[in-house]
């Protein structure tokens, strides 16, 4: 049996998402899933007597953290199939560290040595890489299959507040946009689906409760735009419907009504358009919930994997 071998972060958000669908990413392929710790990954406790055609998949900022390259995975499993995502790689492209709050140059292996695919969650980065010549392509950071099965089957609750926007809000945009919603609506906001709470009835409560989940582009601890994360997708499968400012990933990749992003005014008409139209936001609910299932992380690992022959 071949083996799929991928870092583990302790953060919460990819143990919830990335990490559980690697393991329905293994039993899809018929691989067996292992996995190391990003601590043990810097100590070089490294099981090397194991298969030598792996395959192994990390996200980028986990490697940097642990102190390690491709080049230390190629030594240790020198047959090895490796597919980078790129979770942070903005931040650390544009000289920004969010671990370290310093400088940093790039990652060790933007120049594509020993990795077979790299996938970005950023469009532009994409196009960088492909004119250096590295096989990649793009990732979205939605859900997981696990997600799916623990909140699809409760019941929707009634909604007690307009707003839940994931976002830390440290920066002027971020600032000026929380004051404006928060003068109107009732919100919850933090990066951590409501202040790090990850317990399940925590989750399903915030986003069943809420008419609408707010994705932004805007920058939080560095300064470009970019869109990620996978919490703004639990919306959906608990009956709410995300809205997205006008981010050309976003529009490109989303099945999301639109707002300008310099016209935060926008936001209030858009809302109210939708939820008086309860046909319409039904609808997209719908479109929503499908586009959801058919974009689990595993799903785009595979279909990625299969389309530049990896697997």
């Amino acid at each position: 049996m071949k083996t799929l071998y991928t870092l583990l972060d302790p953060c919460m958000p990819s143990q919830l998402t990335v990490h559980k669908d690697y393991g329905v990413l293994a039993n899809r392929l018929g691989y067996e899933h292992k996995f190391f710790a990003v601590n043990e990954f810097h100590d070089g406790n490294i099981d090397v007597d194991s298969d030598p055609n792996a395959l192994f998949i990390f996200e980028g900022a986990l490697l940097k953290v642990s102190e390690r390259t491709t080049k230390d995975i190629k030594q240790w499993f020198p047959n090895a199939k490796i597919v980078c995502l790129g979770s942070q790689s903005k931040s650390y492209k544009y000289g920004y560290d969010h671990f370290t709050n310093n400088p940093t140059r790039e990652f060790e292996f933007y120049d594509g040595y020993d990795v077979d695919l790299w996938l970005d969650i950023n469009d532009e980065l994409v196009e960088d890489y492909r004119n250096k010549g590295i096989t990649t392509d793009y990732w979205m950071w939605t859900t997981s299959h696990h997600l799916i099965d623990e909140f699809e089957s409760r019941p929707k609750l009634p909604k007690t507040h307009d707003i839940i926007c994931l976002m830390a809000h440290c920066m002027e945009y971020r600032i000026n946009l929380k004051r404006f919603l928060e003068q109107r609506y009732k919100c919850i906001w933090g990066r951590g689906a409501g202040d790090g709470n990850y317990d399940y009835d925590h989750l399903h409560q915030i986003f069943s409760g809420a008419r609408f989940v707010l994705i932004t582009s805007s920058p939080s601890w560095f300064p470009n735009r970019s869109v990620t994360g996978f919490r703004d997708w639990l919306g959906p499968i608990n009956g709410t419907v995300a809205i997205s400012d006008d981010y050309p990933d976003a529009v490109k990749k989303y099945p999301c009504p639109i707002f300008k992003y310099d016209d935060i005014g926008a936001i209030p008409i858009l809302m109210e358009e939708l939820w008086n139209d309860q046909e319409r936001y039904q609808q997209i609910l719908q479109e929503q919930v499908i586009w959801t299932k058919e974009n689990t992380i595993a799903i785009q690992l595979y279909n990625k994997m299969k389309e530049y022959k990896i697997i």
